[in-house]
Parts: structure tokens; C-alpha cells; sequence
């Protein structure tokens, strides 16, 4: 069994990563593809905060960024990838698939507090 001082660094830890929750901006269903992705009114998948358009999130896990270049996403259960700021990941729950969005500049900063172990 893990000992908790263990388990409370490894959350803290998982919390706070890149990919960790504390940055996460958005969640995004998608239900068409190409999708333009950005916060500006007219994008498909539509983001609380960042640029007006970030770029178009495109069939087979790729995304084309204004300039026209095209990156495909890294890994196979929930693909991410890095464009400018933002670290963006493909998942799918019940089947449906979304766009999860984190801004890596937020501070990941965070005190947790726990109940007193017995």
C-alpha cells in the first residue's frame, strides 16, 4: 500500500503538470470536421480565452495553424499537442469526441489541504 506523504506528492505532482487539471480552460465537444478553433465568435470550437483564431483542428488527429502548416497530434489514448500557448488533447467520453484545452501560462499554483489521517 502507498504510504499517503507518497500519494500527496504524486497528486500534487499530477495536479500540477502541463497536462494536469489547474490549467485547463475548456472543454469543447466536437461534433464536425475541420473545425476553425479560436475566441473569436465565428470559430467552430469556440475558446473561453487566447487568440481569435488559433486554427483548424483537422480529420486523422492533425491541426493546421494560420500559417498553413499542419501537426499531428502525439499519443494514442488521448492525443495532445502543443500549439502556441495552449496544450491541446483529443478524448472521447460515451463515446463523443472533445477537445480539451489548457493554457500553459496559468499559475499552477495550489495549497491543498487534506482531512487528518486516521
Amino acid at each position: 500500500m502507498i504510504e499517503l506523504s507518497a500519494w500527496k506528492a504524486a497528486r500534487f505532482q499530477a495536479l500540477t503538470a502541463p497536462d494536469g487539471w489547474l490549467n485547463l480552460t475548456d472543454r469543447i465537444q466536437i461534433t464536425a470536421l475541420p473545425g476553425s478553433v479560436g475566441a473569436g465568435p465565428d470559430n467552430d470550437l469556440r475558446l473561453a480565452s487566447g487568440p481569435a483564431y488559433l486554427g483548424r483542428l483537422l480529420p486523422c488527429c492533425r491541426f493546421e495553424t494560420p500559417d498553413g502548416s499542419i501537426f499531428p497530434f502525439h499519443g494514442q489514448d488521448n492525443p495532445m499537442l502543443q500549439v502556441d500557448r495552449f496544450l491541446l488533447e483529443i478524448h472521447s467520453s460515451d463515446d463523443q469526441p472533445a477537445l480539451r484545452v489548457r493554457d500553459l501560462t496559468l499559475p499552477r499554483h495550489v495549497t491543498l489541504r487534506y482531512f487528518p489521517a486516521d
